[in-house]
């Protein structure tokens, strides 16, 4: 059973990590973050209307 958890949780690391390289390399992470940078006083809601326009 312990084996089972510790290949379930090593497998679910692998997504989450795997997942996050690819949002932090992608172009919509980017502006993201230059909008963020543009309007750091905006709230997230207001960004991602910035964003999106």
């Amino acid at each position: 059973m312990k084996d089972n958890r510790n290949t379930t949780t090593q497998e679910t690391l692998k997504l989450l990590e795997e997942g996050i390289k690819s949002l932090v390399n992608s172009d919509t992470y980017k502006t993201y973050l230059k909008i963020m940078s543009r309007f750091h006083n905006y709230s997230f809601g207001n960004c991602i209307l910035i964003m999106l326009r």
